[in-house]
Parts: C-alpha cells; sequence; structure tokens
C-alpha cells in the first residue's frame, strides 16, 4: 500500500470546531426565504502577529506545489489517530518549496495539510428532517503557485506533513513584495450538499483580526516575525 494511501487513515488536527450558533441555509432552486440553521464556526484565532508567531512551532518562506492527495480529516472518536468511520472531511495535501525558515527546523520540501471541507451530521432542515451536509471549509484558500508566501505551521503528529497553527495562517507576497493577510470574506456564501445531492448555500461570519500587516512591504514583515521568533 502506498504511502498516500496509508495516510487517509490518519487525522489531521483541526483547528475549527462546530459549535452552535446561527448560520443561514437556503437551498439554490427557487427563491426560497433562507432558512435559520443553529451551525458556526468556531475558529482558534491569533489576534496580531504576535500571537502568530508565538503559537506557530514552523514559520516558512517558500511556494506551494502541487496537489498531492487528500486524505480523511474526520477523527475518530474512541481512537484519534484513525479516520471516523461515517463522516469525510477532506484534507488537501500540498508539496511546499521552501526558500527561508523563520522558526523551527525544516527540510527543503515539506507536505503542508490545508483542510479543505467537512461532513456534519444531525442536522435537520426546515421539516425537521436528518440532513447531512459537506461544507467547503471558509478558511480555505486556493494555493497560488505563482506567488511566495509565508506560512505558520505545526507538525501534524499522524503524518509526516505540516498543518495550519491557528488562523489566519497564510501571508501572500505579490510581485510587489507587499504582504497581504488572507482573511475569510464576512457573510461568504459557502456551497454545501447533503446525501441526496440537494445543493444549499451557507453565509458564514468571518473572524475578527485586526489586519496590521496587508500593505506592508514583505521585508519589514518578515523582520517583525522574525524579531518575535527570536530565531
Amino acid at each position: 500500500m502506498g504511502e498516500g494511501s496509508e495516510k487517509m487513515k490518519r487525522i489531521s488536527l483541526m483547528v475549527m470546531t462546530w459549535v452552535l450558533g446561527v448560520v443561514f441555509l437556503a437551498g439554490c432552486a427557487g427563491e426560497k426565504e433562507a432558512t435559520p440553521l443553529h451551525l458556526s464556526a468556531e475558529y482558534v484565532v491569533g489576534k496580531d502577529l504576535n500571537a502568530l508567531t508565538s503559537n506557530a512551532e514552523v514559520i516558512v518562506v517558500g511556494s506551494y506545489g502541487k496537489h498531492l492527495y487528500s486524505y480523511n480529516g474526520a477523527g475518530n472518536v474512541n481512537d484519534p489517530g484513525q479516520e471516523h468511520p461515517d463522516l469525510y472531511s477532506e484534507v488537501k495535501v500540498y508539496d511546499f518549496k521552501i526558500e527561508q525558515v523563520l522558526k523551527g527546523n525544516v527540510p527543503e520540501h515539506i507536505e503542508v495539510n490545508l483542510p479543505y471541507s467537512e461532513q456534519i451530521d444531525g442536522l435537520k432542515d426546515e421539516n425537521g428532517n436528518p440532513i447531512k451536509l459537506t461544507i467547503r471549509k471558509g478558511p480555505y484558500f486556493e494555493p497560488d503557485l505563482s506567488r511566495k508566501v509565508i506560512l505558520f505551521l505545526k507538525k501534524d503528529p499522524f503524518s509526516k506533513g505540516y498543518s495550519i497553527a491557528m488562523h489566519p495562517y497564510q501571508i501572500v507576497i505579490d510581485k510587489d513584495d507587499r504582504a497581504h493577510l488572507k482573511l475569510p470574506k464576512e457573510n461568504e456564501k459557502v456551497e454545501a450538499v447533503d446525501e441526496q445531492g440537494k445543493i444549499y448555500h451557507i453565509y458564514s461570519e468571518g473572524f475578527d483580526f485586526e489586519d496590521h500587516v496587508s500593505g506592508r512591504a514583505s521585508g519589514d514583515v518578515i523582520a517583525e516575525i522574525k524579531q518575535y521568533s527570536g530565531e
């Protein structure tokens, strides 16, 4: 069995959990009024660049490579090292080439685990019928292979790869060497599909983060991170 298949049996540590809250759910068909659903996301958020640096085990500058494979990040509550038998939450694994290490000790190439979607059960529609939805993670950003990025990561104990340390986890460097912190949009519309294939739209909240990074010269941001990391 290949290495990718073996990892399909492992769990990636998640930095997002689902708790009671209010999100609005509406079917795509027609102009039906949005139905309230008690579902919201709770994120582990660093309040500033210092907090992001302190909580990350590894901080690297580099670029994404190709998507290597995906695996089930839903953990078995009775055996956290194994995948959930009934739920599937996709984690996409990307190759990442490192140009500079700002914190930690890592090789030139690493695997980065990005939570992409989550399957949620125990929910009911407006008629009281049980539904199971697969929801794309709001903070997932499709990697831009042409851009250099700064990532805040931690070692995944169940794989050789690295996972998100907390949110926000990524700073993109543009062609003018300006930094742009990646944050989820407020009230972003996320598509969800139930087991019968019915499509829903979920409008989820972002999270509070005072952005003092975007627009700054990337060299200044890197210097500040190195100051906080002490390396």
